[in-house]
């Protein structure tokens, strides 16, 4: 299979058609050579059309030269252009040469190249045509597989089509079906492009070169008047090898130097509407699908985060557990606490009651005073005792009261009188008869210093 050609450069002049195509490198000659007449009275759209279907499939870059691209040469005050960007002084010229070129300013294409002259003019070489020829050829040029680049007036190539040595001067005379155009310079790179009517054309005026040449069309061209056709080598596009030449001079200048070319750059195309659809389902699904990755994205959050607050939920029962485990095992403890205090009192207790009898019984026997007879210790319940006796004296029975108060109160013992009767058995009223209350003060059914009063009431006695 082929491979697709690099540059394809599509000539059309008033009589023919020309398509060569460039594989490898441009300052070779065409690969590819196709020529054909052209259809009297078709327009340029046409042309290119046709000189495109000569061969296959386009170059990847398309350089279109047709004679039917309006061509002329301008000379402008420096002052007028100065500051002015490449796309401002292409407007400037586009208006100053509508009354020549009959193409409104607003709807032309401009290409063109500044030659200074020195002093306070510039001349330019302009080539022109119109927003929508141009947007027509791009569009025939595209349903060929190719990108229209530049297109460009054939006339003004700016390099000798014949042999010349570098360095030397040279210039050339093209005389084209609509016009004549003379190419000259003076040193390398600085070739300078006007066009010529018969009128005035002058072989003499024209200043003197190393090299001379005259390029023609086809032999059917005619000549300018006062040139000597003996006197410069004269070049015809009909001639297979001289067209090679010339279109690998074309190639040369647009892969190297551009810029020395007044070419037309055609507007990129309107983007089809198909596209703009291709792009917005594009979009629309880039934009569900992200809506379906944040969607997924929020979820597997939202799922971590109830996970999350599971784990914390049963965290917190058992956190909750373990405070009600830990508050039951308080109040064991406060309780066993309590009932370990309430042993240790009833031990207390039963221990100070084991003491407190013998305590009791050896303090009557102690500390009873000698006229005092214990005659009897009266049980009442409840650890209450009644001790009866008679003293012979009126003060033996609160002696022994006295006395028994210190020993016993250290044991838990209270004493307290109950009566004291006179016998009148004797002269003084005597002997006496006396009852003592004797209860302990902590007993095991009471509360600690709070003597149970309960014998007292039930015996009914009086003190």
């Amino acid at each position: 299979m082929r491979r697709t050609s690099t540059l394809t450069i599509v000539l059309t002049t008033a009589r023919r058609l020309v398509r060569a195509d460039f594989d490898g490198p441009v300052h070779d000659n065409p690969t590819r050579l196709w020529h054909a007449p052209r259809q009297p009275g078709s327009r340029v759209q046409e042309a290119v059309r046709a000189a495109l279907g000569l061969g296959g499939k386009a170059g990847q870059r398309v350089v279109v030269l047709s004679e039917d691209f309006w061509a002329q040469s301008t000379v402008l005050n420096t002052a007028q252009t100065e500051g002015l960007s490449p796309h401002e002084i292409a407007q400037a010229l586009g208006f100053e040469i509508e009354p020549f070129s009959n193409v409104p300013p607003l709807d032309s294409v401009v290409g063109y190249r500044a030659l200074p002259q020195g002093g306070t003019t510039t001349s330019y070489w302009v080539v022109e045509t119109s927003h929508g020829e141009l947007a027509v050829i791009r569009d025939i040029v595209a349903s060929t597989g190719g990108h229209l680049v530049y297109a460009a007036h054939p006339g003004g190539m700016p390099a000798p089509i014949g042999d010349v040595t570098p360095g030397t001067t040279w210039q050339r005379l093209e005389l084209w079906q609509r016009g004549a155009v003379h190419v000259s310079a003076a040193a390398p790179g600085e070739a300078q492009v006007q066009s010529v009517t018969p009128g005035q054309w002058d072989a003499g005026r024209i200043a003197p070169s190393e090299y001379r040449e005259v390029l023609k069309e086809d032999a059917e061209t005619p000549a300018a008047p006062s040139l000597e056709p003996s006197e410069w080598p004269r070049l015809c596009l009909t001639e297979d090898v001289c067209l090679r030449r010339w279109l690998r001079g074309w190639a040369t200048c647009l892969e190297s130097n551009p810029g020395q070319l007044a070419l037309m750059v055609p507007a990129a195309p309107p983007t089809p509407i198909q596209r703009y659809v291709a792009v917005g389902v594009i979009l629309e699904c880039a934009i569900a699908a992200l809506c379906i990755g944040h969607w997924s994205w929020f979820a597997w959050q939202r799922n971590a985060v109830c996970h999350e607050l599971a784990g914390i939920g049963e965290s917190v029962a058992q956190i909750t557990r373990v405070e009600q485990e830990n508050g039951n095992l308080k109040r064991s403890i406060a309780e066993l606490s309590q009932a370990n205090r309430a042993r240790e009192e009833v031990a207390r207790r039963t221990a100070l009651q084991r003491r407190a009898l013998p305590a009791l019984l050896h303090s009557l026997g102690s500390v009873r005073p000698p006229d005092v007879v214990i005659q009897d210790i009266h049980d009442e319940g409840r650890q209450v005792f009644f001790v009866s006796g008679l003293s012979m004296t009126v003060g033996g029975a609160d002696d022994l009261l006295t006395r028994l108060s210190k020993p016993l109160q250290g044991a838990g013992w209270t004493v307290k009188p109950v009566r004291k009767d006179a016998q009148q058995l004797l002269d003084d009223g005597g002997p006496w008869r006396f009852s003592l209350r004797v209860s302990l003060m902590t007993p095991l059914s009471g509360s600690p210093g709070n003597p149970t009063e309960g014998a007292e009431s039930s015996q009914g006695v009086s003190p």
